[in-house]
């Protein structure tokens, strides 16, 4: 079943994405000098960081991994990263009061993300966070800290919302939204920033997508062929991943039975799951019904994981099987927002992450026999398994790099495995911190997915 609208010309052009760098952990070691972990100050303009360089999140930090040495570079707390991988951003509070332009008690502080030197440094009201960087990092949207609080569920009742814009070289922007709004991502070009807002304001049963013209203020819909304006959407926002060259942002939402979701009618009988893409380059949404039995069944919703290639032509999308049975992938050609045939019980059990490298493999981390952690590897396209491996402790999180390399999270081991293409084992690095792990660019430098029940595209 396809929207009822075909996608306009510029739905079909494509992404032509190339995948940006992304990464991990705390104390630096750059050229054999070792560093400190970034907990304080350090000023000027962004350099270009060489690849290859990885995000990762682990607990409360953001750390960045120098992937050809496999050593860590620099770890930040309570930090955000951009998406081409060279900046880290933070709020320091510790710089009292005093300054003007910006609301005076803390200051932005964005920093190398591959040495920890600090590149930029702006006032900011205090009471902020970072919540989002746009691509280079020349942007970067501030919310207060209580609506940050959460990423789970619906945010907190408000009749406004409060957010701060920090560009580089200029002085904050505060924007005073009526409405419930969260920040979802900046344009490609900065101008914009893309919001989901909820519904409504002060008790949100379901929610739309807008934009937030960043040079009038104005707040305005998301051109679709297949959304209506001032549509309401229901249904839950499961996993995304970003484009590597920041032009997509991809998100799975699932729609249980009889539920509405605003688009697609109501299934009395069977869930339903879509794709939600996000054009950040030309500013357009498209909603992409994925074929069954991807989030059909009845018990449960499709969770995902996706993983997304090196040049952002192809998405993979992995749904479980609550039979028992071994996971389900479909692949999506990014260029035409097309779905190729749902493979069926060729994954592992209980798919937690996965990862698609330029050669068409998809890694998938779940379970095999005994339910022992695995890691199976697929040929996307042909639908059939390739090879596998056990792991020690589940994998959590996965991301292939341009150059082939595959990040593999293990947070029991509190550490990342980086494995070389063509070759046995891996080199492991220990993190800095202890807590649920992430790597790559949408689960590292987006915030996440609000997973309730009434929120689709």
């Amino acid at each position: 079943m396809r929207p009822s609208r075909p996608p306009s010309p510029r739905v079909l052009r494509g992404t032509g994405a190339v995948l940006a760098v992304l990464g991990l952990v705390a104390t630096v070691v750059v050229a054999g000098t070792l560093r400190r972990s970034v907990d304080g100050d350090v000023g000027a303009e962004a350099t270009v960081v060489p690849p290859p360089l990885v995000f990762a999140r682990t607990g409360d930090r953001v750390v960045s991994l120098d992937v050809a040495r496999a050593e860590v570079a620099v770890s930040v707390p309570g930090a955000i990263g951009s998406t081409d991988g060279r900046l880290l951003f933070r709020v320091d509070e510790s710089v009292g009061q005093g300054h003007r332009g910006g609301g005076g008690a803390a200051a932005l502080v964005a920093l190398d993300a591959r040495t920890g030197v600090e590149r930029r440094r702006q006032p900011v009201a205090a009471g902020f966070v970072p919540r989002l960087a746009s691509h280079d990092g020349g942007a970067v949207v501030l919310v207060s800290s209580d609506a940050a609080s959460s990423s789970v569920g619906y945010p907190a009742p408000r009749a406004t919302t409060d957010l701060l814009v920090a560009r580089a070289g200029g002085r904050p922007e505060r924007h005073e939204l009526t409405g419930n709004f969260e920040p979802e991502a900046f344009s490609l070009d900065g101008a914009r920033l893309f919001l989901v807002e909820y519904v409504p304001a002060e008790a949100p049963t379901g929610y739309q997508v807008r934009q937030l013209d960043l040079t009038t203020g104005r707040v305005g819909p998301v051109e679709s062929v297949d959304i209506a304006p001032g549509t309401v959407m229901g249904g839950a926002a499961r996993d995304h991943v970003m484009a590597g060259d920041g032009s997509r942002l991809y998100t799975l939402y699932s729609v249980p039975a009889g539920v509405p979701d605003g688009l697609h009618g109501t299934d009395p009988s069977q869930g339903r799951a879509f794709i939600h893409v996000l054009d950040l380059d030309e500013g357009w949404a498209h909603c992409l019904l994925l074929p069954a039995p991807i989030g059909t069944d009845e018990r449960s919703m499709a969770s995902g994981p996706l993983a997304i290639s090196p040049d952002g032509a192809t998405l993979a999308v992995v749904d479980t099987d609550l039979d028992g049975g071994r996971s389900a992938v479909v692949e999506v050609d990014t260029e035409t927002l097309t779905t190729g045939p749902v493979h069926e019980a060729v994954g592992p059990r209980w798919p937690g992450a996965a990862a698609l490298d330029g050669a068409g493999n998809l890694y998938v981390a779940g379970a095999g026999g005994r339910d022992r952690p695995r890691v199976e590897v697929l040929d996307l396209h042909a639908g059939e398994r390739r090879r596998g491996w056990s792991t020690a402790t589940p994998v959590t999180a996965m991301s292939a790099q341009p150059g082939g390399t595959l990040v593999l999270a293990e947070p029991e081991r509190g550490r990342v495995v980086v494995l070389r293409p063509g070759r046995e084992g891996g080199r492991s690095v220990v993190l800095p911190a202890e807590g649920t792990m992430a790597v790559g660019p949408a689960s590292v430098t987006l915030p996440e997915p609000r997973d309730v029940l009434e929120c689709a595209c």
